[in-house]
């Protein structure tokens, strides 16, 4: 269970019928989720995510990508993360998240992306797909995978270091090799 579950009556991510769907790159968007992060994770971990949005911020600029979109994975990229093993196990079975079934059994902490992923999204239908790809994937080894959709007109958006990758998903046994190519 995730810190702070119990508090969201179990249902963190419920959305009423009748509610009206709010524009997900909104700031008051933002904010609101960012309120309920922090009630989801420890301190530790938010202090965590509020760093990664600051950097996904200088990022998105410098490689002419949306900041919007950025900012928003980076803030929701943590948001089942404070679930334990079991927990995030039981997780990805009740959202239907669409996993190895290796990494259910052998590294449920990765489960987090692929889980809130499809949570968030289920619960936010305005957050674009994009935003949810990069928080689903972002623990699972995919390589390069800056969506193409953040990118403003006139700018590549591509890291040098991604140039010529494949793209497609990393095997779990080259996963670490694939991340950590893509980072340099």
């Amino acid at each position: 269970m995730a810190k702070g579950e119990q508090a969201h009556g179990g249902a963190a991510e419920a959305r009423p019928e009748g509610r009206p769907v709010e524009d997900a790159l909104s700031e008051d968007f933002f904010a609101a989720r960012e309120a309920e992060l922090r009630g989801r994770v420890s301190a530790k971990r938010f202090a965590h995510v509020q760093g990664v949005v600051a950097m996904a911020e200088r990022l998105a600029r410098t490689y002419g990508v949306d900041v919007a979109r950025a900012r928003l994975a980076a803030l929701l990229h943590d948001w089942d993360k404070g679930y334990d093993d079991e927990g995030v196990r039981e997780r990805a079975r009740d959202v239907g998240a669409q996993v190895d079934p290796w990494l259910v059994e052998h590294m449920p902490r990765l489960l987090h992306g692929p889980t809130a992923a499809r949570a968030l999204g289920r619960a936010f239908p305005s957050i674009p797909e994009d935003v949810l790809l990069a928080i689903d994937r972002h623990t699972t080894g995919w390589c390069c995978t800056w969506p193409t959709r953040w990118r403003k007109a006139g700018s590549s958006g591509a890291s040098p270091s991604c140039a010529g990758a494949s793209g497609r998903k990393a095997s779990k046994n080259s996963s670490w090799t694939c991340l950590r190519t893509g980072l340099y």
